[in-house]
């Protein structure tokens, strides 16, 4: 299971769907549950939004935000899970990733 970024957040559970989907299953300390599904295609939108906690580990590329590979992490595979909740995908339209609560 892969680390997590924020405290107050845990991975239930993390796989692929028989339709071949990633997906990964949040709980909060809150009581909020909730499923991401796809895979993140680097279009940075999401880094831009949260300029605030801009993660030192991402890299902007050159390509316009908004497009695939605008960013990518540094620490690949070995990075930390960031939780992102449904609503992303009201503030990022590029995002390639949506959820639901449960």
């Amino acid at each position: 299971m892969r680390r997590i970024i924020d405290k107050e957040v845990d991975i239930l559970s993390e796989g692929i769907t028989p339709e071949g989907i990633h997906f990964v299953e949040y709980f909060a300390s809150d009581g909020s549950r909730w499923i991401m599904y796809g895979e993140c295609n680097g279009c940075g939108e999401c880094e831009i939004q949260n300029q605030i906690n801009l993660d030192p580990c991402i890299v902007f590329t050159g390509v316009e935000i908004g497009k695939p590979g605008a960013c990518f992490n540094i620490e690949g595979d070995n990075r930390k899970d960031v939780p992102c909740r449904p609503e992303l995908k009201n503030d990022c339209q590029n995002c390639t990733l949506w959820g639901t609560y449960l």
